[in-house]
């Protein structure tokens, strides 16, 4: 009796073994599909973070970019704003210059006048200032100051006759415009005083 309930076992067995299989197939495919859904939004989370990295880091480069211009910016208006105080004293030293007795020329005293004007301009071009040429070019409200308008035959209309003040600019910033004569066409009757 023994050996018929073992055969009877092992003949049921073999009847619930496929159906054993096919459950065991089919919680592996749920599984399956669980973890790729799991893989797919794990993926999606990654992408949305990598996405967000990247944004924060070019947004963290634009703000280092913009801070170093606006450095840049503030030391060049900074070194204007010292540069501007210096313009009347090298504009004096330079008239200075240019009146000096010719029978003085030799004097120690008069030679040391002209080596300080001629450090203070190499020191203002050491700070990147330079002079805005004016004289013969097209007048240009952005770099010059009109005082006066002149008819001229000469020089086209619009041109700059002549310079009373030497403008400067340090880079792109105009540090102080050139204050000058502009022609005007002869027929008109604009040569007046800006003032």
């Amino acid at each position: 009796m023994v050996k018929k309930q073992i055969k009877m076992s092992q003949e049921d067995a073999a009847r619930q073994a496929p159906e054993n299989v096919e459950e065991d197939q089919a919680a592996e495919q749920v599984d399956i599909e669980a973890l790729g859904k799991e893989l797919a939004e794990a993926q999606a989370q990654c992408a949305e973070y990598l996405d967000k990295y990247r944004r924060s880091a070019a947004e963290f480069d634009n703000y280092r970019k913009r801070q170093l211009r606006d450095q840049e910016r503030q030391s060049q208006q900074l070194t204007a704003n010292v540069v501007r105080d210096l313009l009347p004293l090298a504009d004096d030293l330079q008239r200075a210059v240019e009146h000096l007795p010719n029978a003085n020329a030799d004097e120690s005293w008069v030679q040391g006048v002209v080596l300080i004007e001629q450090k203070l301009h190499k020191l203002l071009e050491s700070y990147g200032v330079v002079a805005i040429e004016a004289k013969g070019q097209p007048f240009d409200p952005n770099v010059h100051e009109s005082l006066f308008t002149e008819p001229n035959e000469e020089y086209p209309e619009g041109t700059v006759l002549e310079v009373y003040e030497t403008g400067y600019r340090l880079g792109d910033l105009v540090v102080r415009p050139a204050k000058v004569k502009v022609s005007v066409s002869s027929g008109s009757d604009r040569a007046t005083d800006s003032n």
